[in-house]
C-alpha cells in the first residue's frame, strides 16, 4: 500500500505517520496530550477502553504536524473525538492540518465510524474543519457525520443513534468514553437548561475535555461517575457527584445527571445506583443545582427523596431573559460499615501543616 503524502508549496513532501500507544515518553512525534494523563496514556495504561491514534506529517525526517483521534474500543466505535490539531510554525498554510484531517476522517469512516466531534474558536481552524466535512452543532462544537447518517428524513444520527434499543445498564465510567460523552451531551435534542451542573455545561454549550476533570475526580474518590451504556454499548445516560471542595463541605457532594429522551425512564435506575454508593465515599448530604427548564430532573429527584431546599429568583440571565435557581437536597445515611472518616484540614486549602498546628 502506497504511503499517503502531501505535496507543500516549495515541493517538499509530508509523509504520514500513524502512531497508537504504548509510545515512548521520549518520541518526538507525541507533541501534545492532556498534562495530568500525558504519562499512562503514552505507557498504554488505557487500551484496553480506548483505541487512540495520533496522525503525523514529517517533513525532511522532522515533524511537521499532529493531529489525534480518540475512540473507544469496538464494537462502541461509531463515535470519535478529534483533540490536539497542531502544525508546526514555520509550515503553516502549506495544507498540512488539512492532509492530516482528512487521512483522519477517511480511516474514522473506513472503519465504520459515524460521528466524530471536535471544538475550535479558531476562524482559520473552523475553516479547514468545515472544508473536510464538520459542521456547526452546539457552541464553538463540531460535527462530522459518515454519509451513512447524514439524511433529514428519519434516517440520520440525531434521529437513531439514542433509538431504544433494549434495557441500559448501569456502570461505572472509563476512560475510553471520552468521545461517547461527546456524542451524549452534545445531542442537539435535550430540553434540559443545566446540562452538567459542576462543569457549567448548559443546553447551548458543547462538551469535551471536562469529561477528563470528572474521570479524575472519579479516580481520586472526590467524585462518582456512573453512566447508562445500551445493549449496543452506546452511551445513553450519565451521572456525575463532585464532593465539597472544602474541609467545611466534604461530606456534601454535588449531582446532576443527563439521559437520552429515549432512555429517560431509565433515569431513576441511574440515580438510585449513585446515592447507593455515595455513603461510601463519605457524603451525607446530596445537592442539585436546577434551573427554569429543568422541570425533568426535577421530576426525577423528587420521586428519589430530594426536596427544593431554596430558591433564587433571577440567578441567571441571557440577555433580558431570566432563570431562577433552584436548590434541591437530599440528606443521606451512613454506610452500613459506620460513619468514613473525614479527610484532615492539611488536605484542603488554608489548612495548616501538623507541624504548625497550635492545636497539637
Amino acid at each position: 500500500m502506497t504511503e499517503p503524502t502531501h505535496t507543500l508549496r516549495h515541493g517538499a513532501l509530508a509523509r504520514l505517520r500513524v502512531l497508537e500507544p504504548p509510545l515512548a515518553a521520549a518520541d518526538e512525534d507525541v507533541q501534545f496530550w492532556w498534562r495530568a494523563t500525558r504519562e499512562r496514556w503514552l505507557r498504554g495504561d488505557f487500551t484496553t477502553w480506548c483505541r487512540d491514534r495520533m496522525f503525523t506529517a514529517r517533513v525532511d525526517g522532522r515533524l511537521a504536524g499532529s493531529i489525534t483521534l480518540m475512540q473507544p474500543r469496538d464494537p462502541a466505535a461509531e463515535v470519535g473525538a478529534v483533540e490536539f490539531v497542531w502544525t508546526r510554525e514555520d509550515l503553516r498554510s502549506n495544507g498540512i492540518a488539512t492532509f492530516l484531517l482528512r487521512q483522519l476522517v477517511d480511516t474514522f469512516q473506513r472503519e465504520g465510524g459515524l460521528a466524530l466531534f471536535l471544538c475550535t474558536t479558531n476562524p482559520a481552524a473552523y475553516s479547514v474543519y468545515q472544508a473536510a466535512g464538520f459542521e456547526s452543532l452546539i457552541g464553538d462544537g463540531m460535527r462530522c457525520l459518515a454519509p451513512a447518517v447524514r439524511g433529514g428524513d428519519g434516517t440520520g444520527f440525531d434521529a437513531t443513534y439514542f433509538a431504544p434499543r433494549g434495557s441500559a445498564r448501569v456502570r461505572a465510567a472509563h476512560w475510553g468514553d471520552l468521545a461517547r460523552f461527546a456524542a451524549l451531551y452534545n445531542w442537539p435534542h435535550h430540553t434540559c437548561f443545566i446540562k452538567e451542573r459542576t462543569r457549567g455545561v448548559f443546553h447551548d454549550y458543547r462538551f469535551e475535555s471536562h469529561f477528563n476533570a470528572m474521570m479524575q475526580a472519579h479516580e481520586e474518590e472526590k467524585g462518582l461517575l456512573l453512566v447508562l451504556e445500551c445493549p449496543r454499548q452506546r452511551l445513553v445516560g450519565a451521572c456525575f457527584l463532585e464532593a465539597g471542595g472544602s474541609y467545611y463541605e466534604q461530606h456534601t457532594a454535588t449531582v446532576d445527571f443527563l439521559v437520552a429522551a429515549p432512555y429517560r425512564d431509565q433515569a431513576e435506575e441511574l440515580l438510585r445506583a449513585a446515592i447507593a454508593r455515595a455513603p461510601q465515599r463519605g457524603w451525607r448530604l446530596l445537592v442539585s443545582q436546577r434551573g427554569d427548564g429543568d422541570e425533568n430532573k426535577e421530576a426525577v429527584l423528587a420521586r428519589l427523596g430530594f426536596t427544593m431546599a431554596a430558591e433564587i429568583p433571577g440567578y441567571f440571565r441571557d440577555g433580558e431573559r431570566e432563570r431562577n435557581l433552584r436548590l434541591w437536597s437530599c440528606p443521606l445515611s451512613p454506610p452500613a460499615t459506620g460513619p468514613v472518616e473525614p479527610r484532615p484540614r492539611s488536605d484542603y486549602y488554608g489548612g495548616l501543616p501538623r507541624f504548625l498546628d497550635p492545636r497539637r
